[in-house]
């Protein structure tokens, strides 16, 4: 296969390509053109061959496409192909309507149990899914190798559920020797990634930076650099997603927190370090920052510490 960088623009298209050429392949359609398949995405001929062109030769000229061959290569670029092993935590309304209408074992995954405290449930099954009371969970854990869990309980059982399956073995991210997780925050489109160190430097970096060229991350994979950390800037204290619109409060372990627009905060790539955001004292480090709703800044009165600046906790 093709190596070379990719769009974003053109890995987004992929699952779309994917799910259309499942909905030809169940109409018993063997070949298409470029320009009958453009025409039926809403997407011209030669958009097509240029996507498909990023990762390899599967067409033939007068020819076209082999249905059936080019979805099962767009699920191999998408890690379909690839069995993972999950349960789902919560077995309610939502978790029974995504096991009886998610196509698991068509989209790589073989979903092995569900997991909830319900004693109607308990016990049941559901499409043929076994539900087994959530007290089993490590158990069931021990004795299945599992990639993959998926919580469908409420939020204040998220936290919990999400740790047992971690400390069960069932890892999100691999960790080399002296690494540690700082923090996770949900992905949005046209927002960026903030970041800030224990020194006091930080910067923001576009999303799409984050946007693998082979598409998203795996589970259980080393992730990608996100900071250059040095001496000068000191370990990374966490993550937020933020956008222009948004305010960040950095608090220091000596109980001074300010406020700032997060569009004052410089755009830096992945690997780059960041700049000076909050001047610090000797011995004294940045603890922790929030994302929270911008406020516009007002005069300040006298003897008062104008909007942004420093405030004592």
């Amino acid at each position: 296969m093709k190596k070379q960088k990719v769009s974003s623009a053109v890995i987004r298209r992929l699952p779309r390509y994917f799910r259309h050429l499942n909905d030809l392949l169940q109409t018993g359609t063997v070949r298409i053109s470029s320009s009958a398949l453009g025409k039926s995405m809403g997407l011209t001929a030669s958009q097509i061959r240029q996507d498909l062109s990023c990762f390899g030769e599967f067409g033939q000229q007068g020819y076209g496409y082999n249905v059936e061959k080019l979805q099962g290569e767009i699920a191999e670029i998408l890690g379909m192909n690839r069995n993972h092993n999950a349960v789902i935590l919560g077995a309610g309304n939502l978790g029974r309507a995504l096991i009886e209408n998610f196509k698991f074992s068509s989209n790589g995954f073989q979903l092995l149990a569900a997991f909830d405290v319900q004693e109607r449930t308990v016990g049941t099954q559901i499409a043929g899914v076994p539900v087994y009371h959530a007290d089993t969970l490590e158990a069931f854990l021990a004795e299945h190798p599992v990639n993959v869990g998926l919580l469908t309980v409420p939020k204040s059982a998220a936290q919990c559920m999400g740790e047992r399956l971690v400390a069960a073995g069932v890892r999100g991210i691999n960790l080399r020797p002296g690494d540690y997780v700082v923090g996770a925050a949900r992905a949005k489109r046209d927002h960026q990634v903030l970041m800030i160190t224990e020194n006091g430097y930080g910067k923001r970096t576009d999303m799409d930076e984050y946007i693998r060229a082979d598409g998203p991350q795996k589970r259980g994979g080393f992730g990608l650099k996100g900071y250059n950390v040095t001496e000068k800037t000191g370990p990374v204290v966490g993550v937020k997603v933020v956008s222009d619109e948004d305010d960040v409060l950095v608090i220091n372990d000596a109980g001074v927190i300010i406020r700032m627009a997060a569009a004052g905060i410089s755009t830096y790539g992945r690997t780059a370090q960041g700049v000076k955001i909050m001047n610090l004292e000797e011995g004294v480090k940045v603890i922790s920052f929030a994302r929270t709703d911008h406020e516009e800044e007002e005069e300040a009165a006298e003897g008062e510490t104008p909007a942004g600046g420093p405030e004592q906790a």
